[in-house]
């Protein structure tokens, strides 16, 4: 056991589970774990201009690196700021860990006016979190924080909350810090496996489904998938599982392609993988499915909640997966190739989405040409990001990011901050619509303080334009979308960032291959309107 402050127990306890980021920036009360940060080299400290900002960070950074991404954040304003970034790492199950400060033990819930006090705060976290504790002395903060990583690292990676009031921090006392969580993976019965193997085996025309908790299994799948000849849907979390260079990665989204629609209807089992096949995925849950689902998931609940499942696997989709491959290998190099088939659905689909908006796919091509082979993209909620996934080739998981299950406007600047502190030796990109941009344009100064060099893609439509198509459908008019805009470019320098202005969707390409080879970060503002990719009624 070793005497320290209640600051230094969350720090020290960081080192030891292996953290090697913290995002945030300091509060009154939380000044003893900021502080505690200068004797812990190993953490490297990311200076946010807002607790929004920090929490995405920490999101961008658990999606890219595939572990937990930490950011700090003081009492009562600071904290609550922080719940929109939560609510986004919850909906898409990425694991990220929320220290906060609290006021002094002596006023919790006891409305006696202590700076920041807004009652009950760790209750706020509550739907938003998997997992949630506050420190009632120094020596329980290393248990705490172990038990949230115990919890992020296996099961299901919900984000988790750890508070601790300021007397906490503040004081000194004998701490005993635990080993470091490690991963157990959820390994499935062997009664479901024998059960999901003997329906994919049997099938004719399998397909596979595979949403964001495939991602952490792209090996396998991949493997698998050949085995069994089965093409590969992926949603947009899902994006990467399978490289999209794959012969067998179909590169659709079923809800809004009807060729899909029909050769989804017409294979006989659909092997879904740790997705729960959301509303957007499948237009209202209206798709026809095949006659035989096989679902796997870490999460029981999920398990047949949106369509009714023939066999459940409960599981990790690492083990999972590798069991099935293992089943799988007798019929390794046996089937059909169906590589054909994806290939002409492919072609279709490339052919409609020129004709709806041939400058939007050209773009996308300008992304695909200025965009190193590796780079990590994300998408924040804006026309392109919609049309980056459904045509911009990835070749890997964890390289296209975008907040689907709670769309939040705003996280694309700051996720892709966090992914580039967790992959350095990547390029990252953030695609961003001139109104999202604005909601965290600041931490364009954080990335510049921090020498974390992403690159921003602002188009520039003067408006809020993927409201637009959805106002004039419903109300003929449109109402609140306009936009008074500065010039983008113009203030990115202002932050010490390379700002490039373009006007023509080909000179875009370039422009990125100027912004990635600076020493510094970038914004590229394209002043251009765009259709969206389908027609939307959310």
């Amino acid at each position: 056991m070793t005497r320290m402050t209640g600051g230094e127990a969350v720090v020290q306890t960081l080192v030891s589970e292996g953290v090697r980021a913290v995002f945030g920036l300091p509060g009154t009360h939380a000044l003893a774990m900021f502080d505690a940060l200068w004797d812990a080299p190993s953490i490297r400290r990311v200076t946010a201009r807002h607790e929004q900002g920090a929490a995405y960070m920490a999101d961008g950074y658990a999606r890219a690196s595939g572990d937990v991404g930490v950011c700090f954040t003081s009492t009562g304003p600071g904290a609550l700021n922080s719940l929109a970034g939560m609510a986004t790492a919850y909906a898409d199950s990425s694991p990220v860990l929320n220290v906060s400060s609290q006021i002094p033990s002596a006023g919790i819930q006891r409305n006696k006016g202590y700076f920041h006090d807004v009652g009950d705060q760790l209750g706020m976290f509550e739907e938003v979190t998997g997992w949630r504790g506050r420190a009632e002395a120094p020596g329980e903060i290393p248990g705490l924080i172990h038990r949230a990583m115990e919890s992020m690292r296996n099961g299901r990676p919900r984000p988790t909350a750890v508070e601790a009031p300021k007397d906490v921090l503040d004081a000194e006392a004998f701490v005993e810090l635990p080993p470091a969580a490690s991963r157990r993976p959820m390994v499935p019965d062997a009664a479901q496996i024998e059960a999901a193997a003997r329906a994919v085996l049997d099938a004719r025309r399998p397909i596979i489904w595979a949403g964001g908790g495939a991602v952490t299994a792209s090996a396998a799948l991949t493997e698998l998938a050949d085995s069994l000849q089965a093409p590969v849907i992926t949603t947009v979390t899902g994006k990467g599982a399978v490289s999209e260079r794959h012969p067998l990665s179909i590169m659709a989204p079923p809800a809004h392609y009807a060729p899909l629609r029909s050769y989804l209807a017409d294979c006989d089992v659909m092997l879904v993988v740790g997705s729960h096949l959301s509303q957007l995925d499948t237009n209202e849950w209206s798709l026809t499915m095949p006659g035989t689902i096989v679902q796997i998931d870490v999460d029981p609940a999920e398990i047949g909640r949106n369509y009714p499942v023939d066999v459940g696997v409960v599981g990790d989709a690492g083990p999972a997966l590798r069991s099935l491959v293992d089943a799988a290998r007798p019929v390794r190099g046996e089937r059909a190739s169906r590589a054909d088939e994806v290939a002409e659905l492919r072609r279709g689909f490339r052919a409609r989405m020129e004709a709806r908006s041939p400058d939007a796919a050209a773009l996308v091509d300008e992304l695909r040409d200025g965009l190193p082979d590796d780079s990590i993209v994300v998408g924040d909620v804006t026309t392109l990001s919609a049309w980056a996934y459904m045509m911009l080739e990835v070749s890997g998981p964890r390289t296209f990011l975008y907040p689907w299950g709670l769309a939040t406007l705003g996280a694309g600047l700051p996720m892709a901050i966090g992914a580039a502190v967790a992959r350095p030796d990547r390029r990252a990109l953030a695609i961003c619509g001139d109104g999202g941009f604005l909601f965290t344009a600041a931490e364009l100064a954080a990335a510049v303080q921090s020498g974390v060099n992403v690159v921003a893609l602002v188009v520039n439509d003067g408006k809020f334009g993927i409201l637009e198509p959805q106002q004039m459908a419903r109300f003929r008019r449109t109402a609140m979308i306009d936009l008074h805009n500065p010039d983008f470019a113009g203030m990115a320098e202002s932050f010490g960032a390379l700002g490039i202005a373009v006007s023509e969707v080909r000179q875009v390409g370039g422009a990125l291959r100027r912004a990635f080879a600076a020493d510094r970060p970038a914004v590229v503002e394209l002043r251009t309107r765009l259709t969206h990719p389908y027609d939307m009624d959310w």
